[in-house]
């Protein structure tokens, strides 16, 4: 209401059609212990405004893939790659994991837990490249930041 701030009209938004080709939306990653969480549909997304994670052992990772038929397979890869902050260059990715799927409808959407105990603190690229059976490829990335746990006073 407005005594809790600015009220605005409602509003809508168009979304362009993907048309023919295969997309993506970015790579969201969450942290349970940050409890910011959108649901989706049947699905409870996590997700964190932030890129540095002290003491986190796990992330989770959520994605959209738009443009394959329902039914169909596809492959993802996720890479790792060490980030070098202020650099916008991916060397070559020091973890990669493949997995395949099926389509469940126009938008697929895809889950994954990062377990992030394996890594040192550091900063880290994360891609997701997903290729469709019909051999289209589309790939996101963002980043994040292991960091050692917060020393208790």
């Amino acid at each position: 209401g407005d005594s809790a701030g600015v009220v605005l009209p409602a509003d809508s938004l168009t979304v362009p059609s993907f048309g023919d080709g295969l997309a993506m939306s970015d790579p969201v990653l969450g942290w349970r212990p940050i409890a910011l969480t959108w649901v989706r549909e049947a699905d409870t997304v996590f997700f964190s405004p932030f890129h540095g994670y002290p003491g986190a052992e796990t992330l989770e990772l959520y994605y959209e893939v738009y443009g394959m038929p329902p039914g169909s397979t596809y492959q993802t890869e996720l890479r790792v790659s060490p980030r070098k902050p202020g650099s916008r260059r991916v060397p070559p990715p020091a973890v990669r994991v493949r997995f395949a799927g099926t389509a469940t409808g126009t938008v697929t959407s895809g889950r994954r837990t990062l377990d992030l105990q394996q890594f040192k603190p550091g900063s880290y690229w994360l891609e997701v490249v997903v290729t469709d059976a019909r051999g289209r490829r589309t790939a996101r990335r963002t980043w994040f930041d292991v960091r050692a746990p917060r020393p208790r006073r």
